[in-house]
């Protein structure tokens, strides 16, 4: 029997619904959609695959045409260095970019209680109220004594706010970007460092949209290289002024790892040393509308090391973006 002759019968229910994935595919004829699924071993992608992109109708022919054949032509040593310096500068493409998701941070998950035991709870929680109010209120007013006579209690928790990990209530993006721009000031006093006052997504949004650099600073407070760091290279003059630079078309936006939202960002950009940095923009030839994480600069580094590696990535792909907006006419 034929090849293609093969009763439809014949086939078992599996190499059937084969046959029909197949077919509404390709749209391929079932004489000749038979043998090549059969040669495919009824493997539906092989097969699809196999018609698409062809295949070998000799394997045994096509591997022995692989083997370099011996050739007549004597080439001396300088010739070959010759034609190998010359085909090096070709093989060179620049390397794919990770991605830079749009990070949407989870909202937290309330339970509410329910309303009579609410009710039977509601003048213990108007006490609590009262006396944190209270408490908050006299911790205020002895911060402004001298240090001297000021009680170590409030002494303490006035120096935790960047770095306390008790009690930190989850908010809305926005929030949380005041809450991180406060505490980095209250913790490494008053700067210029431009930092955006809203949540990752907005400013990823902004960067694709104005076609500029975000710069996504993750921060750990508790790992010792955190106050180097800032102090020594972050905030930098040389450094402050590159990033507020308008012509440098730079975002900033800084996150503490004890956030939910900076330790989402943690996650998705691989971040697996602080401190953490990443330099995000569109990768037009990449995708016209793919955001890719251009440089990462992981660990402690002189000001110079940080701004040499930010300048050289801007330089290389602020072509790209160049490219992108568009021109007005005169």
């Amino acid at each position: 029997m034929a090849e293609g002759d093969m009763d439809l019968g014949q086939l078992s229910t599996t190499q059937q619904e084969a046959l029909d994935q197949y077919t509404q595919v390709t749209n391929q004829e079932i004489s000749e959609a038979i043998p090549l699924l059969r040669r495919s071993e009824w493997n539906v992608q092989i097969a699809i695959a196999k018609f698409f992109d062809g295949e070998v109708a000799h394997p045994v022919a096509a591997a022995q045409q692989e083997i370099p054949r011996a050739t007549a032509r004597h080439e001396n040593l300088q010739e070959s260095l010759f034609d190998e310096a010359i085909r090096a500068p070709r093989a060179s493409p620049r390397q794919r970019t990770d991605l830079a998701p749009r990070i949407v941070p989870q909202n937290p998950v309330t339970n509410r209680t329910p309303w009579l035991l609410g009710l039977l709870l509601t003048p213990f929680s108007l006490g609590w109220r009262a006396a944190s109010t209270l408490f908050r209120t006299l911790v205020y007013a002895l911060s402004f004594l001298p240090a001297s006579i000021r009680p170590r209690a409030v002494t303490s928790r006035i120096s935790t706010g960047f770095r306390g990990t008790n009690g930190r209530r989850p908010l809305m993006p926005r929030d949380t970007a005041s809450r991180f721009k406060r505490e980095f000031e209250e913790e490494y006093g008053e700067n210029e460092l431009p930092f955006f006052e809203g949540g990752v997504a907005q400013a990823h949004d902004q960067a694709k949209k104005d076609l500029k650099f975000m710069l996504v600073v993750l921060m750990s407070p508790e790992h010792d290289d955190t106050e180097s760091f800032v102090k020594e290279t972050l905030l930098a003059p040389e450094v402050v002024n590159f990033i507020k630079d308008p012509s440098n078309n730079i975002i900033l936006w800084g996150g503490n790892v004890l956030d939910s939202e900076a330790y989402q960002v943690a996650q998705e950009y691989i971040c697996t040393k602080f401190p953490f940095s990443a330099l995000v923009c569109l990768t037009p030839k990449e995708g016209s509308t793919r955001m890719g994480i251009v440089k990462r600069l992981v660990g402690p580094m002189p000001p110079s090391t940080y701004l040499s590696e930010l300048r050289a990535a801007i330089e290389k792909y602020g072509a790209d973006l160049d490219g992108t907006r568009p021109t007005n006419g005169h």
